[in-house]
């Protein structure tokens, strides 16, 4: 028992793979829709990174903390040294604070995770991707200073009415976006530190709250909490 090679897709509930395990099949838990939870060994030391990506229910991924190849944090799974979040449960609910540590997310990591409400992004992140297509509730997003570059369609199909931006008006402005970065959002503020910017939607053919081509409108008004 030192490959995990198929579960049944009629399996419910929490799954807690063997101590023995050492290697998990790309496809173990293809449309095993009623697992909720998975606990992952220290034995665990290779699996791909879309081999839960079938488990629509799935709330929460815990991995033993001596596990040398991964780690979980409020039931994401990451590697190691949690530099790279490697897979959010499709089925997660309510706000999601990704580390400080992270500097590298797979590009389809957050697609059409519909529970989610709030994501606070890591300070150490650069860029952001086309991660969030498809996350109906989210409501809220909070954005370092260090981002420079926002692609294009970010947040496609989001409820999306609060950008909390930890820098300044012009330092908003100055981030380099895509054209059409918040298509397919509703109304939405952001709010920096010295005001909030309020925008309607772009088209995806022009540049929203603030960037290249677009200052935005700068007012005072309270944060979210």
């Amino acid at each position: 028992k030192t490959s995990l090679i198929f579960v049944p897709a009629a399996i419910q509930g929490e799954v807690v793979i063997p101590d023995s395990v050492t290697a998990v099949s790309y496809n173990a838990f293809n449309r095993c829709t009623g697992v909720t939870s998975v606990t992952i060994p220290a034995s665990v030391t290779s699996m791909s990174n879309s081999v839960f990506s079938g488990c629509t229910g799935l709330t929460s991924i815990t991995v033993a903390e001596d596990n040398p190849n991964y780690s979980s944090q409020g039931g994401i799974l990451y590697n190691k040294d949690k530099t790279s979040l490697i897979f959010v449960p499709v089925a997660i609910q309510g706000e999601v604070v990704i580390p400080d540590s992270v500097t590298v997310m797979s590009s389809d990591a957050f697609n059409s995770r519909a529970g989610i409400t709030s994501i606070v992004l890591p300070n150490n992140l650069t860029s952001i991707g086309w991660w969030f297509n498809g996350c109906t509730g989210l409501t809220t997003i909070t954005i370092p200073v260090s981002v420079t570059y926002i692609e294009s369609w970010v947040f496609e199909d989001c409820s999306l009415t609060s950008i909390i931006y930890e820098g300044t008006i012009s330092q908003w402005n100055a981030i380099s976006k895509s054209n059409g970065w918040d298509y397919g959002t509703g109304n939405y503020t952001v709010y920096c530190t010295d005001g909030n910017i309020e925008k309607a939607p772009a088209s995806s053919g022009n540049q929203g709250a603030g960037g290249e081509g677009g200052q935005g409108g700068g007012g005072q008004g309270e944060m979210p909490g």
